[in-house]
């Protein structure tokens, strides 16, 4: 296939992705990938302050996987897309598709960036157009299906469970910050139409602030499409108000990363503060503030399933969506990791719980996306629903030292499992009490196994 075919849309649509070609991500790691959804994977390059964006965004990796995705193959780094669309549910790949083949601007950048690819996969002059800024790891929340990677409150955590091996090794061993290490400066700002921000948590980092203004002082705001993925408990940060500075914006698309309400919130996400009345308070606001200050905006929910909010995230949608007479958009995304976490790692019967709930549940697009998942998921064989028993062994375990870190109750926040909880057994260290994997609460537990093993 000739890159001039591209121009006449002759591409494999079942495997093109614009990423590679227009997107820039370096994460706090200092790693750089196209995009989020290839996280999963060795990065493809790395943040080089004695290279240009264009050197770092010309790896070997990087050009393989543009050759790839323009001859129908299917990348190994873009496999969270592939399971997405083969249980008939969008991709973030289907989503970049529409949106830069439907903006002219964008349509044309994309054009342009394949006129200079050449047949290595490389591209001459990398022009970022799509900018994934997560500047650093720096977050008020401590989600319990997050790590250090993305969070530095779970410092305190990860050093007790002696896991900082694992932290990146750019991460600050007291503070569990680590940064990018780009230069921003380095960025072709006239370039630039989108901007996706996420974290951490964007609305507590200095550098989120810092692009905004820039953007607003150099004049390039009005022509920057903005989406920003918060967890919605706080808009002011050092006296500056995110709404105030996102209103000089062409176009602004907020999600709240939110999987329940109530304790469920608290308990998932805050890392056991008691946020959900600030988060539901503020997501109001957020909802006002497009509706009526900008001139083009969406708001909507970032929300993950995992098992165990499963049900509880049905009463969210309800609430917030379907009764509610102006209505929020909550867009259903599924945990996939750590072990134990997501539906995807689940035995027969946990998936066979949440499918029948769900089946009884008016024909929403959501509610289908959940039962083709649950499909897609369910065990093929006995091995493979055995070492998924052990998966959710581990994933009580460690429940258990974070409901001791942060004086919280697994079973009394989701009683509709409290049955399959008492169900699953401990490593077998833990259930004796010979040398719980935490030894700082060894003697918790000895004096009352009941609170912490119900």
């Amino acid at each position: 296939m000739s890159f001039k075919d591209f121009k006449q849309y002759k591409f494999n649509e079942d495997t093109f992705c614009p990423h590679p070609w227009v997107s820039f991500y370096p994460s706090p790691r200092g790693d750089i990938y196209p995009c989020c959804i290839a996280m999963k994977y060795r990065p493809p390059s790395k943040v080089d302050p004695n290279k240009s964006i264009t050197e770092m965004m010309n790896t070997d990796a990087f050009k393989q996987m543009r050759l790839k995705l323009m001859n129908g193959e299917r990348a190994k780094e873009c496999s969270d897309c592939w399971i997405r669309e083969d249980s008939n549910v969008r991709s973030d790949r289907n989503v970049m598709n529409e949106q830069s083949l439907r903006v002219k601007k964008r349509r044309e950048q994309l054009y342009d960036a394949v006129d200079r690819t050449n047949a290595d996969g490389s591209v001459d002059d990398f022009k970022v157009s799509y900018l994934e800024f997560r500047d650093n790891n720096i977050c008020n929340y401590k989600c319990r299906f997050c790590n250090i990677n993305s969070s530095n409150s779970w410092v305190k955590e990860w050093t007790e469970m002696n896991r900082m091996h694992d932290a990146p090794p750019n991460v600050n061993p007291k503070t569990g910050v680590s940064w990018s290490g780009m230069d921003w400066t380095q960025l072709d700002f006239e370039n630039l139409t989108n901007i996706h921000m996420a974290g951490g948590e964007p609305t507590a980092m200095d550098s989120t602030y810092w692009l905004l203004e820039h953007l607003i002082e150099i004049d390039r705001a009005k022509h920057v499409d903005i989406g920003i993925v918060s967890n919605s408990s706080r808009l002011v940060y050092k006296k500056k108000n995110i709404l105030e500075l996102l209103s000089h914006f062409n176009w602004v698309n907020w999600s709240t990363s939110a999987d329940a309400m109530g304790k469920a919130h608290d308990y998932l996400r805050s890392g056991g503060l008691d946020d959900w009345d600030k988060v539901e308070a503020n997501i109001f606001a957020i909802q006002d503030f497009i509706d009526n200050r900008v001139a083009n905006g969406k708001f909507k929910f970032h929300s993950t399933m995992n098992w165990s909010n499963a049900f509880q995230w049905w009463d969210m949608k309800r609430k917030l969506d379907i009764d509610n007479p102006n209505p929020i958009n909550i867009e259903v995304f599924f945990s996939t990791g750590p072990h134990g976490h997501g539906i995807n790692d689940c035995p027969t019967e946990v998936i066979e719980r949440i499918y029948d709930f769900y089946k009884t549940k008016n024909n929403y697009k959501e509610v289908e996306q959940i039962l083709n998942m649950c499909e897609k998921w369910m065990p093929k064989d006995k091995e493979t629903n055995d070492k998924r028993w052990v998966h959710l062994s581990r994933y009580k375990e460690e429940q258990i030292y974070l409901d001791h870190s942060r004086n919280q109750v697994w079973s009394d926040v989701f009683p509709e499992w409290k049955d399959l909880w008492l169900s699953i057994p401990l490593p077998p260290r833990v259930r004796y009490q010979v040398e719980p994997i935490y030894p700082m609460i060894r003697e918790q537990i000895a004096n009352n196994p009941g609170k912490y093993f119900k």
